[in-house]
């Protein structure tokens, strides 16, 4: 099985937090904590 790495880029606003991976079109995610956007994140990694 192969692996890959991917950059993601967590930002803090107002709303919480969004996350989203520069290298990948379209993996984007909102959540109210860091660990939910890492959480999310895991999530849409998982092809």
């Amino acid at each position: 099985m192969k692996s890959y790495k991917f950059s993601v880029v967590i930002e803090k606003d107002k709303d919480g937090y969004s996350g989203f991976c520069p290298e990948l079109q379209g993996y984007f995610t909102r959540g109210n904590t860091y660990e939910e956007i890492i959480t999310n994140m895991n999530e849409c990694f998982s092809f």
